[in-house]
């Protein structure tokens, strides 16, 4: 499963190539990263996890998190004096990052304990520095995400959903291929803060939601 998520993200960012020899417009010798923007993107989330409970102290064994992620963005560039770009962009995605936590010898799981990102958004401001037709940058903001969060065979699989808010903060590189299409590859740090999980622990289970995010995408200028 692993490998075909990263064949997939890989074959995503390889897509960029082609697809720019057939953008409208030539490739520009400065490009004009200034004014709005709006595309597509593809990507790949990673962590660990574990359940906790505060009252003894235990906790569960760590899994990985991880799982594709698709969606969409949108944003408006400014470019400033010495090559600067001063920049907000906003994107939400639909998420299969998941995991399933096994029991510890002080944690119990009833078949595991499971942790799911079903979407993924962020507001952010990003920061680059313009070199031609491209620009490398770094960006931070605020992350939201829908956490559902409970035991395999519980009977209250809803006992943990919850939206949280949290902050992001990563760096990126973005190409120009023509005068309107521009292709990146960006890094995101996420951390969501701590998600209670009610069912079978009262109020002392929970769970801290922290991951990466690798994803390639394609924009279009106007």
């Amino acid at each position: 499963m692993k490998r075909s998520i990263l064949a997939s993200v890989a074959a995503a960012a390889c897509v960029c190539m082609p697809l720019s020899s057939q953008a409208a417009g030539p490739m520009p010798s400065m490009f004009d990263w200034s004014g709005p923007f709006a595309g597509a993107n593809l990507g790949y989330g990673f962590g660990h996890d574990f359940f906790s409970e505060r009252s003894v102290h235990a906790k569960s064994k760590s899994a990985t998190l991880d799982g594709a992620i698709v969606g969409g963005e949108a944003g408006y560039n400014k470019m400033m004096g010495s090559n600067l770009v001063l920049g907000i962009a906003g994107d939400f995605a639909f998420s299969g990052i998941n995991s399933v936590s096994p029991s510890s010898g002080t944690y119990g799981c009833d078949g595991g304990c499971k942790l799911e990102v079903n979407w993924f958004g962020t507001a952010r401001g990003r920061l680059g520095y313009a070199m031609g037709n491209t620009m490398p940058y770094v960006t931070a903001g605020l992350a939201a995400a829908g956490l559902d969060a409970s035991f395999v065979n519980s009977k209250s699989p809803t006992a943990g959903k919850k939206a949280k808010v949290g902050w992001t903060v990563g760096a990126g590189i973005e190409h120009a291929f023509s005068s309107s299409l521009t292709g990146k590859i960006e890094y995101l740090y996420a951390d969501l803060g701590r998600l209670n999980i009610a069912d079978g622990c009262v109020v002392n289970c929970f769970t801290d939601v922290k991951f990466s995010v690798v994803r390639a995408g394609l924009d279009f200028h106007f």
